[in-house]
């Protein structure tokens, strides 16, 4: 995952010239809005690689804090439907949505594994 998301950013940054406009735009919405800052491609290239590369940051922090995020006891968990209102749709109700949730929760769900990314590894 680390090396997937080292290759998107160093793919962003390489293209960097080649920004679509609504991007800027975007940028600048967020920073007028929200007051985000908007670092140069070769500032955000930087500093998102250092954080990537931190040695503190590796896969048990990252799962620890997701666990502090995502509880049994529901307390941090929204769910929205997002879906066009249609005559004669139907919509899940909110039990259905738990219902759905707690089977979820209770798969055993394997963790996905990249053959290509895998076999080109080994050649």
């Amino acid at each position: 995952m680390k090396a997937e998301y080292l290759s998107q950013l160093e793919s962003a940054y390489v293209n960097r010239n080649k920004v679509k406009n609504a991007q800027y735009g975007d940028e600048l919405r967020d920073h007028y809005l929200a007051n985000e800052p908007i670092p140069s491609k070769e500032d955000d290239y930087q500093i998102m690689k250092q954080l990537v590369e931190m040695p503190a940051l590796n896969v048990d922090v990252i799962n620890k804090y997701a666990q502090e995020l995502i509880t049994d006891k529901d307390s941090n968990f929204v769910a929205y439907i997002f879906a066009q209102e249609k005559a004669g749709a139907t919509y899940p109700t909110e039990a259905q949505m738990a219902q759905t949730i707690n089977a979820v929760r209770a798969e055993k769900i394997e963790p996905y594994v990249d053959q290509c990314k895998a076999g080109a590894s080994t050649r």
